[in-house]
């Protein structure tokens, strides 16, 4: 289970009304994730995409980009690591900003979500104010959504509002054609009223929730062991 200090207490927050939502954490970072992998996708750059909003409105020059992926067993989405172009940097502008991540139903991989835009979840989070050129940017669910087992998603990305030259690149993979559990790209510049599929897909890890550490474990089952002596103990002492 996925237990930290600070999500419990937006939870928590959340329950009593002062949140609407729980918020998704963003960050920056030079290490690929290896571990808890539901899906990734790591081939060789052939292309890139880009992620904006900025123009004079905040529907007139904006691009939602997502991906399409499958799963095999039932298992919790936690993360989403995506591959940054070293040519599509986030702007300044982006950096700051607040950007939307949702989770979308498809048909299949190589199928767009169905319009008008309609996601399963969706969690908001901001964007690092400080870029050291790292290469990749990684969505943490501050709640972490139930993937059913052998169906189709999507993982869509945004920006909230729009603001002079705000965006950033993401990499793509020459297409697999749905293949491996890997779906194509799909983006939509209508705020999801409309969506166009690309014949490539985004370089991305989705990863699961960690399973507990063999450590964490041995500390759960010694600890145990270690109340049960206790209590032997003192009943020991006590007849």
């Amino acid at each position: 289970m996925k237990i930290t200090l600070l999500k419990t207490i937006i939870l928590a927050v959340s329950v009593f009304g002062i949140a609407t939502s729980p918020a998704a954490t963003i960050l920056f970072t030079d290490t690929l994730p290896t571990s808890d992998v539901i899906r990734s996708n790591t081939g060789a750059k052939t292309g890139d995409i880009q992620v904006r909003n900025y123009g004079s409105t905040p529907t007139s020059n904006n691009r939602w980009v997502g991906v399409g992926f499958s799963t095999i067993s039932a298992i919790s989405l936690d993360k989403v690591t995506f591959f940054i172009a070293s040519n599509g940097t986030p702007t300044a502008t982006a950096l700051g900003a607040s950007m939307t991540i949702s989770i979308v139903s498809l048909a299949s991989l190589t199928a767009s979500p169905s319009a008008p835009f309609t996601p399963l979840y969706s969690e908001s989070a901001t964007v690092p104010t400080t870029y050291n050129n790292e290469s990749y940017i990684t969505f943490d669910l501050a709640s972490s959504y139930s993937l059913s087992a052998n169906s189709y998603y999507g993982v869509l990305v945004s920006f909230d509002t729009n603001a002079n030259n705000r965006a950033m690149n993401f990499t793509q993979v020459s297409s697999t054609g749905g293949k491996s559990g890997i779906g194509d790209t799909f983006y939509t510049a209508d705020q999801g009223a409309t969506y166009t599929n690309n014949t490539a897909a985004l370089n991305f890890v989705a990863q699961s929730v960690p399973e507990p550490s063999t450590t964490a474990l041995l500390a759960i089952v010694g600890g145990a062991a270690i109340a049960s002596i206790y209590r032997s103990r003192r009943r020991s002492a006590k007849a």
